[in-house]
């Protein structure tokens, strides 16, 4: 991001919007240094006050030495797919802390579309968003998820994983919205994080113009 960055969102964020982000406390949790950087230079130059961990341990215990500071975050960016320590563990272990969630922090999860029905099946995450990460629909999120927090929006009721083949959306800003509140369902998919590699990877070719999204995919 550069210094015209906020001047490129007025065109699809309201002012208003923008200005709910400044002084904001957030933390990102993301084992991957292209994403952390990208995420702490983006919300540094809205106004937010952001801290980031680079992994799940370590953004636990920020967040409760944040709380214990009475000076908690409000808003937590958590990856899923994290060596040690994946996002639904993490989510699950600062939800069911009453220290770090006596100020209703809310958890939005960055994922990639292939987790969606674990991210939308567990009670702990408020909100989803795909990587590679896209500024406006991650934005929206956050400001939606701020105006629950803070009182100003309801929260819509809770809802089932949709099936991705016949109702997942395809934009970006619809895919944000529709994992804005998820199920609570009680029994969570987790993925094997640990199952081997296959012996023959796939040999792949991406096109694309944006070094960020390049470097994400690549990594």
């Amino acid at each position: 991001p550069d210094g015209g960055t906020r001047c490129d969102l007025h065109d699809t964020i309201s002012q208003e919007d923008l200005d709910l982000l400044k002084g904001t406390h957030i933390l990102s949790i993301d084992d991957n240094a292209v994403n952390t950087d990208y995420l702490v230079n983006l919300f540094k130059i809205l106004g937010c006050d952001i801290a980031a961990a680079r992994s799940g341990v370590d953004g636990i215990e920020m967040c409760k030495l944040a709380a214990l500071r009475e000076d908690p975050y409000e808003i937590l960016l958590l990856d899923f797919a994290m060596p040690g320590m994946h996002g639904l563990e993490v989510a699950e272990i600062v939800s069911s802390s009453p220290t770090i969630m006596e100020n209703n922090m809310r958890v939005i999860m960055l994922g990639s579309i292939d987790v969606h029905r674990s991210i939308a099946a567990c009670p702990y995450v408020h909100g989803f968003t795909t990587k590679p990460i896209r500024r406006v629909p991650l934005i929206k999120m956050i400001v939606e998820q701020l105006k629950i927090k803070r009182g100003m929006l309801m929260a819509p009721p809770s809802r089932k994983p949709m099936a991705l083949r016949d109702e997942f959306p395809t934009r970006p800003e619809e895919r944000a919205v529709a994992f804005s509140t998820v199920s609570t369902t009680e029994h969570v998919f987790v993925p094997d994080l640990t199952a081997p590699k296959r012996p023959n990877p796939l040999s792949i070719l991406y096109v694309e113009d944006n070094l960020i999204n390049q470097k994400v995919i690549v990594s």
